[in-house]
């Protein structure tokens, strides 16, 4: 009756009897014995069924080969279960083209984790019917390995990792000589990357050879190494959760259904209100449905109305989850969400911040408020030298992008609600940043997103209706970078013109850039702009810093420092100044710690 099950049941027999049969090459062969127990069971039961397989008799022979028609690679058999298969296949293909012991190792150890991914979010884990493949002995042994890799690394795993070793250890007892497609410098690798996950390997290495009376070898224990980190680290990786609540009966529904339909499961629920629903009901509902999705992470909460998002601070404290809430929730919205939860594996700060970029031009296309001025709030703790500093950034972003007449008002989050009660009277609020949220139908931008970079893109899409205005790499855009170094370099530079020397390294920073093919953060940019800058001056007081000579220079370290002299040479010229090869190494280990 059901096609879906019809399909888990052949894949999980060919799955069964390509496990049975690890040691031929040529056919894999399916008997009785291959199908789950219910079904055997239903089959032996039935006369029917008995009648049934007469007739079909006639039509097929008892032993019925199925070959591929063309031999091509559509036709090979999908080793869903098969770690060997993973590593042995991809070690062949990395070492004929050339590549370095190191690339080898981190491309078999992304595709174990890939492997490892798939596995888990395949809907027929649901069942156990798995379970019926793998033999009873093979299942205790792997229940006890479950509670030593628990006790060992301090965490807990699901059934799933029942599934996976079991469906490998399996394979490991049936799979007869080893092929050592690893060589003993990517084995000692592996060992001293992953040691916590080398020694419960190396735990269930004992418990396999005692209870199944087998050797293991060592390149078995690293097999094993590299699937306690893939499934230790697939663990770890919780995601956001998204609650999508609407009014309406089945609005919110909808949307999560719509989603979930095109981009996969995810942990996400949706709230439908009808209008009759009592307040005290919403919140129940939602404080319950912010539980359900939470993996530790924190809850996106997509909301049509502003008054749902007022909520926040009390779901907050009802569910002890950290809660992020964006306003006129569209079908859109939710799929770009969970778009992002599902493949860009970004933190609820992230994600809020991502969406609300994206869909910036809600607010941006929303009727201007007649008679009011346009106004961005800048919200410090107090209005100390933060507060002033913050006004200079966001006046000269502003000044910047747009020549309509926009004030910027700084509030202390102390005195936050009533001053933005009144605020919100005689101004058009476009956006507010700063330490604190204050809840309001516009746009916030945190501090730490500011200075990171990604809020100063946000403003001046607020301002300029959706349009981030065009600009000369980096010299020509970064406010945020400009103004925090501004001060210190004038502060501290003697000889060298501060405002000179900034648009000077920014144009250079934007060189290094495209020659590492990378964007750095506004963090780096300030702690690059900073430290060249000092670099520069103490050519001129002659008293340059020395690069610790115990610190090794690395493959990498090395590329990158030859990309910084090569890229910097022009600006010495230009200053008449030449930097020292330690100043210049410390540099590139700041780059190469980027990439």
């Amino acid at each position: 009756g059901n096609v879906g099950q019809l399909k888990s049941n052949v894949q999980l027999v060919c799955a069964h009897g390509f496990l049975n049969n690890l040691d031929k090459d040529e056919v894999v062969e399916l008997t009785v014995r291959d199908l789950p127990d219910e079904i055997k069971q239903d089959w032996m039961s039935s006369s029917k069924n008995i009648e049934r397989s007469k007739m079909i008799s006639e039509y097929v022979n008892i032993t019925t080969i199925i070959s591929p028609i063309v031999e091509d690679d559509t036709t090979k058999i999908d080793d869903s279960f098969n770690l060997y298969h993973v590593i042995e296949e991809k070690a062949k293909i990395l070492n004929k083209e050339g590549l370095t012991k190191k690339q080898i190792n981190q491309y078999i150890l992304t595709d174990i984790h890939l492997h490892v991914r798939s596995f888990f979010n395949q809907k027929m884990l649901q069942n156990h019917s798995l379970l019926k493949f793998v033999e009873d002995d093979v299942m205790q042994m792997t229940k006890e390995l479950k509670e030593v890799a628990e006790h060992e690394l301090d965490c807990k795993f699901d059934r799933k990792f029942i599934y996976f070793l079991s469906m490998h250890i399996a394979a490991f007892l049936k799979r007869g000589k080893q092929i050592d497609v690893l060589n003993p410098q990517e084995t000692d690798e592996i060992r001293e990357t992953h040691v916590k996950e080398y020694e419960v390997a190396l735990i269930f290495k004992d418990k396999i050879q005692a209870y199944f009376k087998v050797t293991v070898p060592e390149i078995e224990v690293i097999y094993l190494t590299m699937l306690i980190q893939s499934i230790k680290s697939w663990k770890e990786n919780k995601r956001t959760g998204i609650v999508v609540a609407a009014h309406g009966n089945s609005t919110a529904s909808s949307m999560v259904e719509v989603a979930t339909e095109l981009l996969g499961s995810t942990p996400i629920a949706a709230v439908d209100m009808p209008l009759t629903v009592s307040p005290a009901e919403i919140v129940s509902s939602l404080a319950e449905k912010v539980k359900q999705v939470d993996e530790g992470e924190g809850v996106l909460m997509l909301v049509d109305m502003g008054s749902l998002a007022m909520l926040e601070t009390r779901l907050e404290q009802q569910t002890g989850v950290k809660i992020k809430t964006i306003s006129n929730v569209t079908t859109s919205m939710v799929l770009d969400a969970v778009r992002k939860v599902n493949y860009l594996n970004l933190n609820l700060h992230a994600i809020y911040d991502s969406v609300t970029k994206d869909f910036i031009d809600l607010w941006a296309d929303k009727p201007r408020v007649s008679g009011k001025k346009k106004a961005i709030v800048s919200i410090c703790t107090t209005g100390g030298g933060t507060a002033k500093k913050l006004e200079e950034i966001l006046t000269a972003i502003v000044s910047r992008t747009s020549d309509e007449q926009i004030s910027i008002l700084t509030v202390s989050s102390i005195k936050l609600a009533s001053r933005m009660k009144e605020i919100e009277k005689a101004y058009e609020i476009l956006a507010t940043v700063g330490t604190k949220n204050p809840k309001i139908d516009a746009p916030h931008v945190p501090l730490e997103v500011l200075i990171e970079g990604e809020g100063e893109k946000v403003i001046q899409q607020v301002i300029g209706n959706g349009n981030v205005p065009a600009s000369g790499g980096l010299s020509g855009k970064n406010v945020v970078v400009k103004e925090l170094c501004e001060d210190s370099l004038k502060k501290y530079l003697v000889f060298l013109n501060p405002y000179h020397m900034i648009d000077m390294l920014l144009e250079w920073l934007q060189t290094v850039q495209d020659e590492l093919r990378i964007t750095f953060s506004n963090a780096v940019l300030i702690k690059v702009i900073m430290h060249t800058a000092f670099a520069f001056e103490r050519v001129i007081k002659q008293n340059p810093i020395a690069f610790p000579e115990e610190e090794e220079m690395n493959d990498q370290l090395q590329n990158v420092l030859h990309i910084t002299e090569k890229t910097l040479k022009p600006y010495e010229e230009k200053l008449g100044l030449a930097i020292s090869e330690d100043e210049k190494i410390f540099i590139a280990t700041i780059f190469s710690e980027e990439l």
